[in-house]
């Protein structure tokens, strides 16, 4: 057992050195570029001038740190050339996300096989291993932070869950169902604990902003980070190319599409709407708690299964979204597929975001891109079907019982 007990926390570091070696020096273009040009201004002008009226940095802090690290070890000259040394953190956030998975997966002696396999999937790894961007680090602060809600521990999810949100604003998609599972364990003392706590945090991550006196831009690139990009997609291949071939990029949200409503009015319809859905069972089990009337704990399916279609339905309907924004989805759904054998929408989804990726990125240098596999209208119908079969298994687990059992009576 004692042997057995390192086993994968070696198997662990032995695929992050493997993957960080064997990753390749490009990636997105665009993407490096913009990580050299804001290491430069960094390291030219200090962290604090990422958020000069001047500046062309739109992300939030978190990872701006990163690239004050990265300016700190490169030599300017090399800035750009280097930017691939970047993957190694977002590829840590990736291994890592996995390897807390498998923590939870009650077979121990199976757990380095769903490790492996974890990693070996191409559409959970490209993000980073591939493209070098980072939402696998965003994704690893949500996972773990809806995990440690469920696991009674409130103050270190809502820790978790102020780091993701100053990573990308995006997490808040999330907030409902960590508000609702924090009903579980939250007590008054925790909350007050909890607020300290993350007023400090948050203080501390905006200290050089504060001490430069331009903190209040840090919001301001947030709210900015809201119609960016006004288009009805930004390469997403979601539920928009259903009815629209070619580059949506250059298309405004804001033109009508059906019964005077804007596309973009429409998306956000069919987000907020779908989520209510999902998301009411958890929210009346909540209420229900906090009213007294309610004992038990949510099961870690159905919190997965919320937090997989939370994320699908943010991607596939709204407008404005990157290729990159369903990655959030992805850890949740090898999360189904390993502890509750849902492996058909794991696979679709993540043939359906590879084939999205490798279709702009191109890194495989392929002559097929022009055929079937690659085609937007193939790639969304993916993305449908995965959606659907993760509402069927929403349906399987009976959400909706027990909503009101209790209120009356």
């Amino acid at each position: 057992m004692a042997k057995n007990k390192y086993l994968l926390p070696l198997l662990a570091v032995i695929t992050y050195l493997v993957l960080v070696f064997l990753a390749p020096k490009q990636g997105h273009d665009w993407d490096n570029y913009c990580w050299g040009l804001w290491a430069e201004i960094i390291q030219n002008k200090g962290l604090a001038a990422a958020y000069n009226s001047d500046s062309v940095i739109n992300y939030l802090p978190l990872y701006l740190y990163v690239l004050k690290i990265y300016a700190i070890l490169i030599p300017k000259a090399s800035l750009f050339e280097m930017t691939y040394c970047l993957k190694s953190i977002s590829i840590l956030f990736d291994v890592a996300s996995i390897f807390i998975l498998t923590q939870i997966i009650d077979k121990e002696n199976q757990r380095w096989k769903f490790f492996l396999l974890g990693l070996l999937n191409i559409g959970f790894i490209y993000n980073s291993f591939v493209w070098n961007q980072v939402d696998g680090i965003l994704s690893f602060f949500v996972f773990t932070s809806i995990l440690a809600a469920h696991k009674q521990k409130p103050i270190l999810a809502l820790v978790l869950f102020l780091l993701a949100i100053n990573f990308k604003l995006q997490g808040i998609i999330f907030l409902p169902i960590l508000l609702a599972l924090l009903t579980e364990s939250l007590n008054i003392k925790k909350l007050l604990k909890a607020l300290l706590l993350l007023v400090v945090l948050q203080t501390l991550i905006l200290s050089p902003f504060i001490l430069a006196g331009n903190a209040w831009n840090v919001w301001e690139t947030a709210k900015g980070s809201m119609d960016y990009y006004p288009s009805i997609s930004m390469n997403a291949y979601n539920f928009w190319y259903l009815f629209y071939e070619g580059n949506l990029m250059f298309v405004s949200d804001s033109s009508i599409f059906v019964f005077g409503l804007t596309h973009k009015q429409v998306g956000l319809t069919l987000f907020i709407s779908s989520s209510a859905l999902i998301l009411f069972p958890l929210l009346m089990q909540s209420t229900k708690r906090l009213l007294g009337k309610e004992q038990a704990n949510t099961e870690l399916k159905t919190i997965l299964l919320s937090s997989s279609l939370i994320a699908l339905f943010f991607f596939y309907f709204n407008t404005q979204m990157h290729e990159r924004y369903i990655h959030s989805a992805l850890i949740f759904s090898t999360a189904l597929a390993f502890l509750y054998g849902a492996w058909g929408q794991w696979i679709l989804l993540s043939l359906a975001y590879a084939l999205s990726l490798e279709s702009i990125c191109k890194i495989l240098k392929l002559e097929n891109y022009g055929t079937l596999i690659y085609h937007q209208k193939f790639i969304s119908m993916l993305y449908a079907i995965s959606l659907a079969l993760l509402i069927y298994h929403w349906l399987k687990t009976k959400p909706l019982k027990g909503c009101f059992k209790g209120w009356v009576g």
